[in-house]
Order: C-alpha cells, then structure tokens, then sequence
C-alpha cells in the first residue's frame, strides 16, 4: 500500500470545518507522488517514526492524514503537519493537494489559497485526478499557462481517471458534458456513471488494506458511530447530508467533504490505536452511499444509515481472501453482523414503501376484514347447540327429572328388557351422557 491523497487533512477536533471547495473527498490509496509503501498505518505510528526521524517529509505528510498529533511535546494540527512537510520537500504534488483540501496556508513566504495549493499540485503533477477534480471545484484556473475552465477540469480528471466519482458528479450538475469522445448530455447519465464509480473506489481501497486489518477494527468504527457516544450527532448530520444530496446539488459535494474531514478527526481521537484508513474508508462508504440517488421516495431512516457505515465492511468480509483466511466468530455487540437478531419490536421500515407495497398491504388489510366478517356471519346464525346432561343413573332417578312426559320411555325400556342382554340399569351407565332437547 501506498500513501492516499485526497483527504489527507483533517481539522482540529471538534470544529466542524467550513470548505469552499465543492469536491467529494475522494480516499485514494495510491498518488502519483509517491512510488514506495506507507510509512505509517495510524497516528501512532507517525508519531513513533517522526520521534526517531524529526525531517522525514512524508512522515509529516501521513500524520496530516490521521489527523495530526502530539510530536517532541508539541500537538500538530492537520494543517501543521503539511505545511512542515512542505518545508521539508516542496516538490511532492500530494502535499500540496492536502494543504488546498484544508484550505490552504502560508508557506515559502506567501500565503496559499486552495486554489493556488491545486495549481501548484497539477504543476508538480498533471496527471492528479484529484487535483483537476478540486481545481474545477472552486472556480477553474491556469495550469503550465493554460486556462481550464471548470467543465474542462471534470473532464481533464475523468481522461486520467475514468471512473472518478467526484468529477462525474461535478460534471452532471454543470449538465453534462464530452469524456473521451464520447457525449453525456443529461445529469442522470452523469450521476448514474458517479455511482459505479463510487462501488469500484470502494472495492479497490478495501483490496489495498493490509492483511493485518481485523474485523474487529471495522466493527469498533461502526459501534463508535451507530451506538457509541458519537451516534446522536453523527446521524443528525447525515441526515442533513441525505436532505441537501437528494435532489443532487453542488451543497451535497461541499457537506460531504466537511462530513468525511470532520468524522475522521473524531475517530481518530477516539479509536487512537486503530488503522485510520479503516476509519477513513467506513466513511468513505457512508458518504458515497448517502449522496448516490436513491430509488423511488427513499427517506433517511436508521436503517439507511446502517447500510451506510456498514458498508465497507461488509464488503470486505465477503472478498475471496477474507473468506478463506478469516475465521473470528461473530461478536454480539457488532451493528454490522448480518448474524446479530433485529429488534422484532422496531416499526421503522426498512426502505419507504412505495405504490406496489401499499397496495399490496391494502389487499391483505382487505381480506383479513372479508374473512373476519363471514367468520362473525357463520356464529351468529348457525343453530344454537344444547348444552348437553348427564344421564340419570336409575330409573327412578330418570323419572324424577324428567316428570310424566318421559315416563313412556321408561316403560319402553322395560318391556325390551327380555330381548337384550342389558338391563335398563345397566343401559344407562354404559352411556353416561346424550343431548338434551
């Protein structure tokens, strides 16, 4: 794995920070920059390389990615940790890419914006997807003395990256537009190219994770955000992420990159010891699939935001190697476990019904009342059965109960007595009981 650009700065924790910039903030787990592994998988293990090598620029640079730390007795924000790696070595196109994606700062003497951080990028390295994306995003500029407006950004980005989902977007909502020859004329063909974009990102960052993430580590993510401290603000915010995304707007772009900078410094601050590029890709996961179009009138529900975080490792759990290498039973408390039992009590549905769900539950309403009616019809008219009597046990007995009206049928009895093995005595206790009229 190689050091990811695209996010690699975060805020300080606890603000949530306001971007000009309207990209998605796309995960990378590769840079053109940069040829070698990471250093570094987490803020510790920055802080621990940085401890024995003070001047290793890309040190600097991967701690900006985890959100930034303490170093020598001295905390270092995000932004810090770029800036010193820029002073370091000015010449890597992914520090400042970083710096823009923060908002810019003050380096070699003059002051950055985020605009200029990108130019600067593309300078260093025009075939950054990333950067041509951002650089459409806020406005379009010159690169190498060329002007690029910002539809010729999204497509520059969309030649070098064909599956770019940031730049696919941006480009549908400018209406379109013309990627390697070919002409997308309509925002739904455009959004609809974002969203398969959005899968294989997924999918490629998941296959580069190290073969020492453990499901354990996804699962402390998804606990932290769907039932840990963190879950009240954190769904109040994807809700308002899922309102401005639907229908698609450049609003959605800038709420989702402030979303994914300000999660991940909140993860990392408490799951310190965690890979932060499992944090880093649960949220990709959760804001890609909150921004991609829903079907039909999808509202925001706990399931949806489920679905969201548990995304990423799900998917992960299903590839081919983990299912040949991982053998770590279930854990109880893990929201994502497709094992765990759903509350049977919950009456949130699953997705918002639509016209063939309601209809379909008018139908069953309906035959349910149909059969409870002729049910009500059948013992209401149906003749009344007698209770039924014990049989006297004597004859004498029989026509005390009965009275003269039944004294025949005694007599009846007594003149069979000579043609049947029973007494009458005898007859009336075989059968104990009969139906009275």
């Amino acid at each position: 794995m190689v050091r990811p650009s695209g996010s690699s700065a975060f805020p300080e924790c606890g603000v949530m920070p306001r971007l000009i910039s309207h990209g998605i903030l796309v995960l990378s787990l590769s840079h053109t920059s940069y040829s070698s592994p990471s250093l570094c998988w987490s803020r510790p293990d920055c802080v621990d390389r940085l401890e024995s090598h003070p001047k290793d620029a890309r040190a600097w640079g991967e701690l900006g990615f985890y959100g930034g730390g303490v170093v020598g007795s001295r905390h270092f924000s995000p932004k810090d940790c770029e800036l010193r790696a820029l002073e370091l070595d000015p010449s890597i196109a992914a520090f400042w890419y970083n710096l823009g994606v923060i908002g810019g700062g003050r380096t070699e003497g003059r002051w950055y914006s985020e605009k200029a951080c990108f130019q600067r990028a593309l300078g260093l390295d025009p075939k950054d997807a990333n950067a041509w994306d951002e650089l459409g995003a806020v406005g379009g500029g010159r690169v190498k003395g060329r002007d690029h407006s910002p539809r010729n950004c999204f497509e520059r980005a969309l030649l070098l990256d064909p599956h770019h989902a940031g730049a696919w977007y941006n480009l549908g909502l400018r209406g379109g537009g013309l990627v390697a020859g070919l002409g997308y004329s309509t925002p739904e063909q455009c959004y609809a190219k974002a969203g398969k974009g959005r899968d294989r990102k997924l999918e490629v960052d998941l296959a580069s994770l190290p073969d020492s993430v453990k499901k354990e580590d996804f699962r402390n993510v998804a606990v932290e955000l769907l039932v840990g401290n963190l879950n009240l603000d954190f769904r109040e915010q994807m809700t308002e992420l899922f309102r401005l995304c639907h229908p698609a707007s450049a609003e959605c772009l800038e709420n989702g990159k402030a979303q994914s900078v300000y999660w991940h410094g909140e993860l990392a601050r408490k799951l310190s010891e965690a890979p932060s590029m499992v944090s880093a890709i649960v949220l990709q996961g959760v804001i890609l699939e909150l921004q991609k179009p829903q079907k039909g009138n999808t509202s925001f529900s706990s399931s949806l935001l489920r679905q969201a975080v548990c995304t990423a490792q799900v998917r992960w759990a299903r590839s081919e190697r983990r299912l040949a290498t991982d053998k770590v039973p279930h854990a109880f408390d893990d929201p994502c476990d497709e094992t765990t039992p759903t509350r049977l009590w919950s009456m949130e549905p699953a997705v918002e019904p639509g016209e063939g769900h309601r209809m379909g539950c008018a139908l069953a309403a309906g035959s349910i009342l149909a059969a409870s009616v002729s049910l009500i019809f059948i013992l209401r008219t149906r003749p009344k059965l007698e209770s039924y009597q014990r049989l006297p046990q004597t004859d004498w007995e029989f026509l005390d109960t009965e009275g003269g009206a039944r004294a025949g049928a005694v007599q009846e009895v007594l003149e069979l007595q000579d043609h049947h093995l029973l007494t009458p005595l005898q007859r009336f206790q075989t059968c104990q009981c009969f139906p009275g009229l």
